[in-house]
């Protein structure tokens, strides 16, 4: 045998340790999950916020020749292994006609464990979220002008109103191209320390975007995009904007006060974690 042999031997056990050393650390972390349930009682077990700080902080660490998007992936199997450890969910995702891209973007945010309902249409997958709290919702990014949209359905209060609680890809096969989309749930979204929020706002005369916006900043919202508008007895406008807001967020009690008659009622939606730069996949 040679000095190599001997070389490549010791380095495949020294593998083969690491792979042990792994088994029993994910091993360690399953029963600190099963601790963690049993602490917190029934309640979500999915959230969206508290994964994208765990996430982020492996991306921050990250360094070597090991590729980020594959352990990104790693550990959003190990987030969604986990959660059925405490007593898992449902992902009811769209599969219309983008149904592809929707179902590959669901297939990587939850993976592989994650138990997927296809759904036809917007409408069923809004219907399987608001009679199932531990049913999560996948549905296509808006887009403008849509002839058929699914976001206006959740311009309304009450218990069994879904809202937006992530984006997707947040860090994984998301390409340029290759679409978005939006997590819908009853639970409640939660901040990640980097967050955006979607508005739904109801516009009784029509305004320019760039007025809009101005008018949102007097109340102090930081636009981030003018997502898509539609058309009804009085338009719908869905914005997003900077930061976490919440139902009763002071920013929205001050776009109340102004008491501008170009608007009626505004609707907070959901917030989502901002996905990971491009650059750091």
């Amino acid at each position: 045998m040679t000095k190599a042999d001997d070389s490549l031997g010791a380095l495949r056990a020294r593998i083969d340790e690491i792979d042990v050393a792994l088994h029993d650390l994910l091993m360690e972390r399953a029963r600190v999950v099963e601790d963690i349930a049993k602490v917190k009682g029934k309640g979500p077990v999915s959230r969206p916020g508290r994964e994208a700080q765990v996430l982020r902080r492996i991306a921050e660490r990250h360094g070597g020749s090991f590729p980020l998007q594959a352990a990104l992936r790693i550990w959003r199997e190990i987030i969604t292994a986990c959660s059925y450890i405490q007593g898992g969910f449902k992902v009811a995702y769209f599969s219309g006609d983008a149904g592809m891209v929707v179902r590959a973007l669901t297939r990587d945010h939850f993976g592989t464990m994650a138990d997927l309902i296809p759904c036809g249409s917007a409408a069923q997958v809004l219907q399987q979220v608001s009679e199932d709290p531990n049913v999560i919702g996948v549905l296509p990014f808006p887009q403008s002008e849509e002839a058929e949209s699914w976001w206006p359905a959740l311009a309304r209060s009450g218990e069994r109103t879904p809202r937006i609680i992530a984006r997707l890809p947040f860090g994984g096969i998301g390409k340029e191209g290759f679409g978005e989309a939006l997590a819908i749930s009853l639970i409640d979204p939660e901040p990640s320390g980097d967050d955006s929020s979607f508005l739904i706002l109801e516009m009784l005369e029509p305004l320019s975007r760039s007025s809009l916006k101005t008018l949102l900043e007097k109340a102090g919202l930081e636009v981030v995009a003018l997502q898509a508008y539609r058309e009804t007895s009085g338009g719908l406008q869905l914005l997003e904007v900077a930061g976490f807001l919440s139902e009763d967020d002071p920013a929205l009690q001050r776009l109340d006060a102004l008491e501008d008659k170009r608007i009626g009622q505004c609707w907070a939606i959901g917030a989502v974690a901002r996905p990971l730069q491009s650059e750091k996949r």
